[in-house]
C-alpha cells in the first residue's frame, strides 16, 4: 500500500508540476493584457529584448492590448518557460496591425512569435521566428532560424495586407523520436489562411517564447496590437502513460481504503 502511495504521489508531482528554474513560466500559460497598465512599457511575464517598443494600450473599454510601434527598429517581449522542451508547443494570438507605412521598395516590416530562444532578443543569438511581412499588398509568412529564412513548405491563400486588419497566428512545434522539430505556422486575416510547414533536424532548445515586431528601412513603420496569448503543450505519450498510470494507483488505494 505505502508503495502504490508514494508512485502516485511521485507520478502526480513529475507530470503537473516540473520543477522550473528561478522566474521561469510553465505551460498552459495565457494572457489577455487586461489586467495590465494602460501605458505601460515594462510588461508583467514578460521580459523585455532588444529594443523596447512595446507598451500596454487600450483596444475598447476593459480590452487591453500589448502594442508592438517599430521604426527601423526592432524589439520582442518574451517569457522563458520551464517545461517546453520534449513535447508539442503551440503559441497563438490576435494580432491588430492598426498602422503601415511603406518607407521604400523592399523595405521590410513583419511581426509574429519568437520561439525557443536563448533570450527574450528573438533578434540575435539562438532562436525561432514565425514572421507574417507586412510590406506589399500580399502577407508572407515565413520561419526565421537564427537569422537565416529557411525553406518550407507554403500553403493556402495569400494573405491581405493593410492597416486595420485583424490576423489570428498561430504556430505549433511538434518534436520527434529522430531529433527532428516539425513547425506548422497558420496567419489568418479573417478570409484567407497561409500555412507554413517546416522540419528542422538539429533542433534549437532555447526557452523563450513570445512576440516580436521590426522594421529594417529608414520610413518604414508598423503599429501592432497583440491580444491573448496563448501557449500550451501537449505531453508526450510516455508522459501521458504516467499519468494514466497514477490515476489507476490514486483509484486502487482509494478502492482499498472502503474493503
Amino acid at each position: 500500500m505505502r508503495r502504490i502511495t508514494w508512485l502516485a504521489a511521485s507520478v502526480l508531482s513529475a507530470a503537473i508540476g516540473w520543477a522550473g528554474s528561478a522566474g521561469a513560466a510553465v505551460m498552459p500559460f495565457s494572457d489577455n493584457f487586461d489586467a495590465d497598465t494602460v501605458g505601460a512599457t515594462t510588461i508583467p511575464n514578460f521580459t523585455t529584448g532588444g529594443t523596447a517598443i512595446y507598451s500596454i494600450v487600450q483596444q475598447s473599454a476593459g480590452d487591453n492590448a500589448l502594442q508592438g510601434a517599430s521604426n527601423t527598429n526592432s524589439g520582442s517581449e518574451g517569457i522563458s518557460f520551464s517545461n517546453a522542451a520534449g513535447n508539442p508547443v503551440t503559441l497563438t494570438s490576435d494580432a491588430r496591425l492598426t498602422g503601415l507605412v511603406n518607407g521604400g521598395t523592399g523595405a521590410a516590416a513583419n511581426f509574429g512569435f519568437g520561439l525557443f530562444g536563448g533570450t527574450a532578443d528573438f533578434s540575435t543569438g539562438s532562436q525561432y521566428r514565425v514572421l507574417l511581412g507586412t510590406i506589399g499588398t500580399v502577407g508572407t509568412l515565413s520561419i526565421v532560424r537564427n537569422g537565416t529564412n529557411v525553406t518550407g513548405t507554403i500553403s493556402g491563400s495569400a494573405l491581405t495586407i493593410a492597416a486595420g486588419t485583424d490576423y489570428t497566428l498561430s504556430v505549433t512545434a511538434t518534436p520527434s523520436a529522430n531529433n527532428t522539430l516539425a513547425f506548422h505556422a497558420t496567419a489568418s486575416d479573417g478570409t484567407r489562411t497561409t500555412v507554413f510547414d517546416y522540419i528542422d533536424s538539429a533542433p534549437l532548445t532555447g526557452t523563450f517564447f513570445g512576440y516580436r515586431t521590426a522594421t529594417a528601412a529608414a520610413g518604414t513603420s508598423e503599429t501592432v496590437q497583440y491580444d491573448n496569448f496563448s501557449a500550451t503543450l501537449t505531453p508526450e505519450p510516455a508522459s501521458l502513460a504516467l499519468i494514466g498510470l497514477g490515476g489507476l494507483a490514486l483509484v486502487r488505494r482509494r478502492r482499498c481504503r472502503c474493503d
